[in-house]
């Protein structure tokens, strides 16, 4: 009997950002990205290979199936090289010949009539924010900026109101950007777009109380709120969390907002006959995304 394995795929939509004429004012736009990948899909694989800070990243497989675009997008690796063992108890790292690498897939399909693009979520593969990173490598056009925003349901956003006691608020942002980010720099972004001197690419805040705080102290419920909705669709944020006591009567709960994220799962089942491959999670991904775009207004 096989085993399982539990794969997850996260909905995200595709804009476009882009100044107007007086550079004053940003546009964002729903984007069809459908002439980008004509254009990239007609160059050979090899030449689909882009740099990405210190990784490689590789578009391996990019085709249009019907209405929708199938994609296969590999992470090279050629440091961290994967040890072997065996039931003898020997174990060794296989060194790959030169032009040869391990690698990690992330599979994507891509809706272009809704722009939806719904991607594989691979720990070791391409992370959302990093695919935004990608789109933005093989755009051609320097006057606009690819952006993804997961697409959310405002279940728990809803919980939220200005007559709550906030105790903590906790912000996690991954920046993975190589260039500047077209938005606004006002606010909670622009204090956390100050912390891009200091070269990291992980900002992690809490704000909060300590044990010895008062019970009914609150942070100011305005600026809480203020701020979720501002990193509320933002793809690059992986925290979003307040604690929250609705009234004298109740425990401080937490809310995570990253749970308004719409995703999807399937269970797998897998062996050395047969493995998962990007041709059974694309048609698995295919099937979902069938019963979740009947099921949801996108």
């Amino acid at each position: 009997m096989g085993k399982y394995k539990t794969i997850y795929f996260d909905y995200v939509k595709t804009y476009t950002q882009r100044y107007e004429k007086d550079g004053n004012k940003v546009v964002e736009e729903l984007a069809d990205l459908s002439g980008c990948f004509e254009r990239v899909s007609k160059i050979n694989s090899v030449d689909r290979t882009y740099n990405m800070g210190n990784e490689k990243i590789r578009i391996q497989e990019l085709k249009k199936v019907g209405e929708y675009w199938e994609i296969l997008v590999l992470k090279l690796r050629d440091e961290v090289m994967p040890g072997i063992a065996d039931d003898s108890g020997n174990y060794s790292i296989e060194i790959l010949e030169d032009g040869k690498y391990y690698c990690e897939s992330t599979t994507m399909l891509y809706d272009p009539e809704n722009s939806v693009l719904v991607l594989q979520k691979n720990r070791y593969g391409l992370q959302a924010s990093n695919v935004e990173i990608l789109l933005n490598l093989i755009n051609v056009d320097n006057k606009i900026k690819i952006i993804l925003k997961p697409i959310i349901n405002k279940n728990k956003i809803k919980l939220l109101d200005n007559g709550h006691a906030y105790r903590s608020l906790e912000i996690g942002i991954v920046n993975n950007m190589e260039e500047e980010v077209i938005e606004d720099s006002t606010g909670i972004m622009g204090v956390l777009n100050n912390f891009q001197k200091y070269k990291g690419n992980v900002v992690s805040i809490r704000i909060g109380y300590n044990k010895k705080s008062k019970k009914n102290e609150s942070l100011d419920s305005n600026l809480v709120i203020d701020t979720i909705n501002e990193l509320y669709g933002n793809i690059h944020v992986n925290k979003l969390k307040t604690s929250i006591k609705f009234n004298e009567d109740t425990k401080v709960e937490t809310i995570d907002l990253l749970d308004d994220r719409i995703y999807d799962y399937e269970n797998l089942t897998y062996c050395k006959e047969n493995p998962i491959t990007h041709d059974r999670i694309i048609s698995v991904l295919r099937n979902l995304y069938k019963n979740k775009k009947s099921n949801m207004r996108l």
